[in-house]
């Protein structure tokens, strides 16, 4: 039985009923991944090898066609757009063994989306997969199709949105916190512009406040995208309070959806704001060191040994310091860096 089973049907519209029953007709793959959690992982295995073996008379008319009309079924879709892959993955039992069978066989599962444009890997976030098992379909991933993008937005999305229900917001946290943390650790480069799209999700679900059936961000999990959007740039700070002032808004704002939108502006507002702020106050020190260091080289003859012997002067550095002429000329400058 799968444990994501009932949620795909709701998507499915009334008429696709009877499609469901006939779903894996002329598709044995299929059914066997389907039924396995039913059968000895042994037994399955043994199935499914055989399976994915051609019979000779298929191998001899593929070599006819040249791979052209001949299709082997695990490469195949069912009615709801889901190869092999994809329901293995979405199983409540996972036997590493029979992963590793279908991606040997039928790599291009892995990059194939569903009806709903979802892959494999989606699934077994949602699932709640072993850890041996995302790893490998990550690795795969990696070294079969090394320039394939995965939609790490559309993940969280789906993840976020789709178990918006009673009970499943600690469900819906810790699968998001999966995914970005497999991003983080194996997929680095990949460039994704989270204040962009998080200020987008904000948006979408303050719209439908009063959409009680709508599918939204519990508020836990939305707060959580908050902070993961932000934390490099909240650890780049130079002044520890500004960071804890955001840290305390992020935790104290309130993040139910008719205040979501409002609540993303003003963090993601104060942090662009301390953020200016600290490269100011980059700027006038690396000034203020600029003018010291002039101000001790003119008070003092112009030779290394006496600049040296200035610097290790306390008096004279503090002199030096105080007339080097930073209260006149910082004004006139950070006129031309504030913003208008």
């Amino acid at each position: 039985m799968f444990m994501l089973e009932a949620n795909l049907r709701n998507k499915i519209p009334s008429e696709g009923g009877g499609a469901l029953k006939h779903r894996f007709d002329r598709l044995p793959i299929h059914k066997i991944c389907c039924y396995q959690s039913c059968h000895p992982s042994e037994i399955v295995l043994r199935k499914l090898e055989k399976a994915a073996a051609p019979s000779r008379a298929r191998r001899f008319l593929m070599m006819c066609n040249n791979n052209n009309r001949i299709t082997e079924t695990g490469k195949q879709q069912d009615c709801l757009g889901m190869t092999p892959l994809h329901i293995l993955a979405c199983s409540t039992k996972h036997d590493l063994a029979l992963y590793k069978l279908l991606i040997e066989k039928y790599p291009e599962n892995l990059i194939t989306q569903d009806g709903w444009g979802d892959l494999p890997l989606l699934y077994a976030f949602w699932g709640n997969a072993p850890q041996e098992v995302v790893h490998l379909l990550v690795e795969k991933q990696q070294s079969i199709f090394p320039t394939h993008e995965l939609d790490w937005a559309g993940m969280v999305e789906t993840l976020g949105r789709a178990q918006y229900l009673p009970g499943r917001a600690s469900a819906s946290l810790i699968c998001i916190q999966n995914v970005l943390d497999m991003k983080r650790r194996a997929f680095p480069n990949h460039i994704v512009d989270w204040e962009k799209v998080v200020t987008k999700w904000a948006l979408q679900d303050t719209q439908r406040a009063t959409e009680h059936q709508a599918p939204r961000f519990h508020h836990d999990a939305f707060k959580y995208l908050i902070y993961f959007s932000i934390v490099e740039r909240l650890n780049s700070l130079g002044v520890d309070r500004w960071q804890k002032e955001i840290l305390t808004d992020l935790d104290e704002l309130r993040w139910f959806v008719c205040y979501r939108e409002k609540s993303t502006e003003m963090i993601y507002s104060k942090l662009a704001h301390y953020e200016h702020m600290d490269q100011l106050r980059e700027a006038t020190l690396i000034i203020e060191l600029a003018l010291w260091k002039e101000s001790i080289i003119c008070s003092v003859a112009n030779d290394q040994e006496s600049v040296m012997a200035s610097c290790n002067n306390k008096d004279t550095m503090n002199t030096c310091r105080i007339r080097c002429g930073a209260d006149v000329v910082m004004p006139n400058v950070l006129s031309f860096l504030l913003p208008e």
